[in-house]
């Protein structure tokens, strides 16, 4: 009788990054979801609005609301689950062999698919991370009358963009050099 777990086969490094974007997408939808209004034509949750003084406000759209944000967040959910499912099948699995090389070469293969799998969730969730990233920074740069700390929220968004940008690579990586993961030495346990 054996026991795996799933995460004694993940890339330790690259989930916590995935799920550490993760976070950051689902708080960054949660605040743009909240202060989204609704554009010219009365639609809720696509434009960000800004009251600059009495009688006059400034709109910016598209903006990350719920119009957008809601749809977002349930692919990139169930996209979530779906790789949660995929690493419980493969952890799961029988074993092809009970000699050591075989459970060398079966455990090899699974941290193989654990590391494709978390590379795949971590452009599902690094690609929506950049395009809301672009777009708010877009809006908080580009009303007129915004307040200072706009500005700081503005440049901290590019900045995240730019990792954002990173773990797709990183995870494009994964994805397209999968060999090189089969190589790589098993964790300490």
């Amino acid at each position: 009788m054996e026991v795996r777990r799933v995460r004694d086969y993940l890339p330790r490094g690259l989930a916590a990054a995935v799920t550490a974007a993760a976070a950051v997408l689902a708080a960054l939808v949660a605040v743009t979801t909240v202060t989204a209004g609704p554009d010219d034509l009365g639609r809720a949750g696509r434009v960000l609005l800004l009251s600059c003084q009495a009688g006059l406000q400034q709109t910016y759209g598209p903006w990350p609301g719920s119009f957008y944000s809601v749809p977002l967040a349930a692919v990139v959910a169930v996209g979530l689950i779906a790789g949660g499912g995929a690493l419980r099948v493969v952890i799961r699995r029988a074993r092809t062999g009970a000699d050591a090389v075989a459970v060398a070469a079966d455990d090899a293969l699974r941290r193989r698919a654990a590391r494709t799998i978390t590379g795949a969730c971590g452009i599902l969730v690094a690609l929506p991370l950049a395009g809301v990233c672009l777009v708010s920074a877009g809006a908080l740069l580009s009303i007129s009358c915004h307040p200072a700390w706009w500005t700081y929220a503005g440049w901290a968004l590019l900045a995240l963009l730019i990792s954002a940008v990173a773990l797709m690579g990183w995870c494009a990586a994964v994805l397209l050099a999968p060999a090189r993961a089969a190589t790589a030495a098993p964790p300490a346990r």
